[in-house]
């Protein structure tokens, strides 16, 4: 597969200063540099447990159905508005 990336001119010489400090052209150095990112093990999943994160989520979150919620703040949001735009001289 070929592949074309475009690199900002200091992007480009940070990259050919590197690959000769390896002894490398810059193709086979940045090859080298995407299969070793691609290579390396994804970090791991968090043991976090859903009850966990209950403490972290805002009040809105809990006890209250979600489509209540939205509908509530939508109905809050709108009435702000028009208050707003009656108040305009």
């Amino acid at each position: 597969m070929t592949l074309t990336i475009h690199l900002t001119p200091e992007m480009e010489a940070q990259l050919q200063q590197e690959a000769a400090q390896n002894g490398q052209n810059l193709p086979d150095y940045v090859e080298g540099l995407l299969r070793q990112r691609l290579e390396t093990p994804a970090p791991a999943v968090s043991s976090l447990r859903w009850s966990d994160l209950r403490a972290r989520a805002s009040a809105p979150l809990l006890g209250e159905d979600a489509q209540t919620w939205v509908t509530r703040t939508r109905q809050e949001a709108e009435e702000h508005r028009e208050k707003a735009l009656r108040q305009r001289p």
